[in-house]
């Protein structure tokens, strides 16, 4: 694995660590409040976008393989370069990053853990930005705890490749649905139905990402976002906070929510949530 470097420390800047249950209970906190949020998670994906330094190409090429995993796209440096500044805005302007790992990670992945926590923890203190970081798999938890998160909420945008609308309205019954169809993970395709099938000739980049950044809109302040979207996904929940949004990255949970999972060792169709 590839070292990632290290930003060069300026100041200690505090940093508070919550557990997954706490997490949960400041994203009820935000949407109770309409307080805009954005709760974040980086995993070895995201890793391999932080590596990525122009002066080193072999760095370029691991993220550059990364991206060509979720998009189908092989991108010149350039291109990955500027996708690794959107992660890295996502991970400086985040409320809550879901970095941490535990035993139940293999090694691999323990590895990347650790990686991004050092890299968070020092950018934090070069910045001087106090940082709330918790679990990467909140995920889990703030899917299970929607019905009653949403309870009350009267608008809900979801950025997901999947067919959720019906699963979403029936958790926030008093809510306008929006969804944000995105292409799905190029490497997961055969799981792909009708809906997934009819973006396969959309390529991510470069367009196609950046009119998902220039036409967010939040229609009312605390609106929540719900995004699964992969590494595009990252900076869509900082920018929707900064407009008024709560915005909570739950990730392949929305695939769950579809009867489908993209994660390694899961069957591929699950039961769809009611």
């Amino acid at each position: 694995m590839t070292e990632i470097p290290s930003p060069a420390p300026i100041k200690e800047a505090p940093s508070v660590e919550l557990s997954r249950k706490a997490a949960v209970k400041l994203a009820a906190q935000w949407i109770a409040e309409k307080s805009p949020g954005a709760m974040v998670r980086f995993g070895e994906g995201e890793g391999r976008l932080m590596v990525a330094q122009a002066n080193d190409p072999e760095s370029v090429g691991v993220a550059r393989r990364k991206i060509k995993r979720q998009t189908g796209q092989v991108l010149k440096d350039d291109a990955v370069l500027a996708i690794r500044e959107d992660i890295l805005e996502a991970l400086d302007e985040a409320d809550v990053i879901g970095i941490h790992g535990d035993e139940s990670f293999n090694d691999e992945h323990l590895g990347w853990v650790r990686a991004i926590e050092e890299f968070s923890e020092l950018r934090a203190t070069k910045t001087g930005k106090g940082r709330i970081t918790t679990h990467c798999l909140v995920n889990s938890n703030l899917s299970n705890e929607l019905p009653s998160l949403l309870s009350n909420v009267t608008h809900v945008t979801v950025f997901s490749c999947r067919d959720v609308v019906e699963v979403v309205q029936n958790i926030a019954p008093r809510a306008s649905i929006r969804v944000v169809q995105i292409p799905s993970q190029f490497v997961k395709r055969e799981i792909d139905d009708e809906y997934e099938s009819r973006m396969h000739g959309i390529v991510m980049w470069p367009d196609f990402y950046s009119g998902l950044k220039g036409n967010l809109e939040v229609r009312e302040r605390g609106e929540v976002f719900l995004v699964g979207a992969g590494l595009f996904g990252k900076v869509i929940c900082t920018r929707a906070k900064k407009l008024g949004g709560i915005a909570l990255d739950i990730g392949s949970r929305l695939d769950f929510m579809a009867g489908k999972s993209t994660r390694r060792g899961a069957p591929s169709r699950i039961a769809p949530q009611s």
